[in-house]
């Protein structure tokens, strides 16, 4: 089984998708990851990739063959990408959601931690300007390049708030729901 996580920025794709790992025993793949390495390699920052990615498919596409391949040689592993649903439509499909006022609580304490070598953020106006830059981007880029607004339920086999939950909690939760549906 292939389990892909996506959600808004901040809704916990990759702590949970940790967590669940860890409960099933599963390798976890993140193409943040595989983004942020694209970065480092190209020595520029996330938003700028981000922004590159704006004017051109090749950046998204690199990506995309990833997480294919991954998905034709390897089971039973997670993978939080905004997209891994939609390259991989036998997979188990999560949405992650999460509000504004806790995103930027979990960015800023993700920036605190330097976990991702971002862009300096001063205050929490400048984090929601952050936000809703990269997820206007992403909206728009994901759109014109396959047609899709990935944050519609209907693309989705659950559909997961995060805001009040711990990480083990939603790990847990999703468990349930694997179980119920006997995919565990």
């Amino acid at each position: 089984m292939i389990i892909t996580l996506s959600g808004n920025v901040a809704s916990g794709k990759s702590t949970i998708g940790d967590a669940l790992a860890e409960k099933l025993g599963f390798k976890r793949y993140s193409s943040g990851n595989f983004m942020r390495a694209m970065a480092k390699k190209k020595g520029v920052t996330l938003q700028k990739l981000g922004k590159e990615a704006e004017k051109t498919i090749m950046i998204d596409k690199e990506i995309d063959d990833m997480i294919i391949k991954l998905s034709k040689k390897e089971d039973n592993f997670i993978i939080d990408s905004r997209l891994a649903w939609y390259f991989i439509p036998h997979s188990f499909k999560i949405y992650l959601h999460v509000g504004k006022k806790e995103q930027v609580r979990r960015m800023k304490l993700d920036l605190s931690n330097k976990k991702r070598g971002e862009e300096e953020i001063k205050n929490d106006k400048d984090i929601l300007e952050k936000i809703k830059e990269r997820e206007e981007s992403e909206k728009e880029r994901y759109m014109k390049y396959y047609g899709i607004d990935y944050h519609q339920k209907k693309f989705y086999d659950l559909w997961l708030k995060t805001d009040e939950l711990t990480i083990d909690t939603c790990a847990e939760e999703i468990k349930k729901v694997l179980k119920k549906q006997k995919l565990l």
